[in-house]
């Protein structure tokens, strides 16, 4: 039986060598060929017609009636309050008027209102399996992304028995309106980028599309000429936090002064008499900011206001808000009563960069009495994260002159290049693995390195102990207490910190991937973006080819380690235990090697019953989803559970996929670590009692591609007390 298991193996790893790189046809077909008006319709709903291919890599431009903002036309807008006060026997409400505003301001003209394009012909994006993957994705004309949609993805654990579709679907959705010009964070948010929730049990297909999608709509934007020249900064209109008016004020995103009669007289000498009176009496109050940061006008206009605001400007455009209350109003002949000033250069307002403005909604706000919105023009050659300055002209009977307000833009609003950023002061230097690397100057996978770097030098940490237990284990195996004591520990971190936090399950998935990326040249760079996997995967191969099997299966394996401690709880509260003959014990071990090949070959195939065939293995459930699965998955994990609290490690022992390609793997290891006498199993068979998965046979030689390496059966081998030959020996010596 075990020849023919060999010969079946041999078989098994020659086919893996001669396995041909499926190419799907559908990525190969004309990308106008695969874009159909439901994909059309569901990136564009305004689309009304495609035009014809451009470009090498090809993108196709989208056509569509887009509203062009004209001049307002202050007759019609003051003819429309007349009537609807005649109609409805009120004043029109501000959003009535917000409204009426937007129809008189806009004209329908059919123009690109954004491209469609490929992953597969932009970037040959590839997924966690090593194939590529096809998702057609809208770009806008301002450089935001529309959305996306998957046309063909072949992902291990993107499936309907695994981790649904409409998962990473709706992972992908989250990042429709984000502005590629700028910087995007696919790790954690921070830095000025935008970060994002993975999908559990499928972390690494989802940061690999959505790094493919963020990439190929990066390269469009520069072939069609859209690509922005902002420089290594640029004023961060996107990350909000909210913030009541005090707050608002403090941190900078509106600056503001109170003017006294007594401080107007120094700077004005007003010749009128009631400027002479109560001099601390309030001339003026005034405030001013940028509200196109989401930070500053969303929180002063709320969100609906300050998005139907902000769509008012073009892109490039600035949007000053201006803010007074007192016994002197600026908005009164606005034009000629402020003006920007920059450096040297001096902006002055017309009509037609004022817009209409709304209340204020934030918390705690000021009592105004004048609001004014006033756009200024990419064309100006304003510098928002410069500083400036807003002079107010004063020019009345009584007085005349001019004072001003200065602003500086918060430096949270300042974003960019984040090694840049860093440089100038404007953000703190952040670095990781104990400040030897510096995380700016990293990307892709080196990132997600530095995001989990605590992770991997407390993992690399555990695996320098288990090292020293199994480099040591006569000195361990000489004390039961010390033993069970350092042997419980590391189980309880394995199935705790490696399995439910650190999410870092070796399984038949993984093993299959690196075996398709080694044979058929897929590469390796996708497996890094899961750096404790690859550094348990590494160290695993090392284990194969010194010791065998045992060191995964018996130390580092949740699940593994979750049938035990299940076990030896069940032995506290004295429990029954199924002592399985070793007969029949030797015949259930070929159970494993057959659902191995059953996958093997199904994944060969291309077989979609290997997805269900994978499930055999309830690592997903158990661990990676907390046993928050459906009913059918969850009873399954929880049967195989409850039988290894009377059977130690059952499914390691008898069923696991994972433990039968270790164990193959494995065979050929070049030390042997657990000594044997001459005694063992003729005439004592002490050890192969102790044995919990009965890997020793009776004749006392152990099966490595069975053993865990948990060193029970050291324990009885170095016990003076206990083991026959030592007994024998010490009473010879007395």
């Amino acid at each position: 039986m075990k020849q023919l298991l060999l010969k079946i193996f041999g078989v098994f790893l020659l086919s893996l060598i001669f396995l041909i790189k499926v190419t799907y046809a559908d990525m190969n077909d004309p990308l106008q060929s695969r874009i159909n008006p439901g994909i059309v319709a569901k990136i564009f709903p305004q689309a009304e017609a495609l035009g014809s291919p451009q470009g090498n890599p090809p993108y196709i431009p989208v056509l569509g009636t887009a509203a062009e903002k004209t001049t307002i036309d202050e007759k019609l807008l003051a003819k429309w309050r007349i009537e609807f006060l005649q109609v409805y026997a009120r004043e029109p409400t501000e959003a009535e008027t917000a409204e009426k505003i937007t129809a008189l301001q806009t004209k329908g003209t059919q123009k690109e209102i954004g491209f469609l394009f490929s992953t597969y012909e932009t970037t040959k994006a590839k997924g966690y399996s090593g194939d590529h993957f096809d998702i057609i994705v809208g770009l806008k004309p301002d450089g935001r992304l529309a959305g996306s949609v998957i046309l063909e993805l072949h992902e291990p654990m993107i499936c309907p028995t695994c981790v649904p579709q409409t998962l990473l679907e709706a992972l992908h959705e989250t990042f429709v309106g984000t502005n590629i010009n700028r910087r995007v964070n696919l790790n954690s948010g921070t830095g000025g980028g935008r970060g994002y929730d993975g999908v559990t049990g499928a972390t690494i297909s989802a940061t690999l599309t959505t790094n493919g999608i963020i990439t190929a709509a990066k390269k469009v934007l520069r072939q069609t000429g859209l690509a922005s020249n902002e420089g290594p900064f640029y004023l961060d209109v996107d990350n909000y936090k909210e913030r009541d008016w005090p707050a608002l004020v403090n941190w900078g995103g509106v600056v503001g002064k109170t003017f006294t009669k007594k401080e107007i007289r120094k700077k004005l000498n007003p010749e009128n008499e009631d400027y002479l009176k109560d001099p601390d009496k309030k001339f003026i109050n005034i405030y001013a900011g940028l509200a196109n940061p989401a930070s500053v006008g969303r929180n002063i206009f709320g969100d609906k206001w300050y998005s139907y605001h902000v769509s008012q400007i073009a892109t490039g455009d600035n949007l000053l808000v201006v803010m007074g209350s007192g016994l002197w109003s600026w908005k009164k002949n606005q034009y000629s009563r402020i003006q920007l000033i920059q450096k040297d250069k001096v902006f002055k307002f017309s009509q037609n960069e004022t817009l209409q403005s709304t209340a204020l909604r934030i918390a705690n706000k000021p009592n105004v009495s004048s609001i004014g919105l006033l756009r200024i023009p990419k064309e100006w050659g304003f510098n928002p994260l410069e500083k400036w300055t807003l002079e107010f002209s004063v020019n009345e009977s009584f007085a005349s002159g001019i004072f001003s307000l200065n602003y500086v833009l918060p430096k949270e609003l300042i974003t960019g290049d984040p090694v840049a950023l860093e440089d100038a002061g404007l953000r703190q230097i952040e670095t990781a693995f104990l400040g030897l690397v510096r995380e700016s100057k990293l990307n892709g996978w080196q990132s997600e390195w530095a995001n989990q770097d605590y992770s991997i030098i407390f993992l690399c940490f555990l695996l320098i102990i288990l090292t020293l237990i199994l480099g040591f284990q006569k000195k361990l195996s000489s004390n039961r207490k010390i033993h069970s004591y350092i042997r419980l520990g590391f189980l309880t971190i394995t199935l705790t910190w490696i399995g439910w936090i650190a999410q870092s399950q070796l399984s038949i998935v993984n093993i299959i991937s690196y075996a398709q990326a080694l044979v058929l040249g897929k590469g390796f760079t996708q497996f890094l973006f899961e750096p404790l996997m690859v550094i348990i995967f590494i160290y695993t191969l090392v284990s194969l080819i010194l010791l065998g099997r045992g060191v995964y299966c018996g130390w580092l394996c949740p699940f593994g380690v979750l049938q035990e401690l299940c076990f030896k709880l069940g032995k506290i509260i004295k429990l029954p235990t199924i002592d399985i003959p070793y007969w029949l014990n030797e015949r259930l071990w070929v159970i494993k090697y057959i659902i191995l090949m059953a996958i093997a070959c199904t994944t060969i195939l291309g077989s979609s019953y290997s997805y269900g065939l994978i499930e055999i293995e309830p690592f997903k459930t158990a661990i990676t989803s907390y046993f928050n699965r459906s009913l059918p998955y969850v009873l399954y994990a929880s049967i195989l559970v409850f039988i290894g609290i009377f059977s130690e490690r059952f499914f390691c022992r008898f069923m696991c996929p994972l433990g039968a390609a270790l164990a193959f793997l494995g065979r050929f290891h070049i030390f042997n670590m657990i000594p044997r006498r001459p005694e063992c199993g003729n005439p004592c068979h002490l050890c192969e009692k102790s044995c919990p998965v009965q890997a020793i046979d009776t004749k006392g030689k152990i099966n490595m591609n069975e053993c865990f390496q948990c060193l029970d059966c050291e324990l009885d081998y170095y016990d003076n007390k206990k083991c026959p030959p030592l007994v024998f020996k010490n009473s010879l010596n007395v």
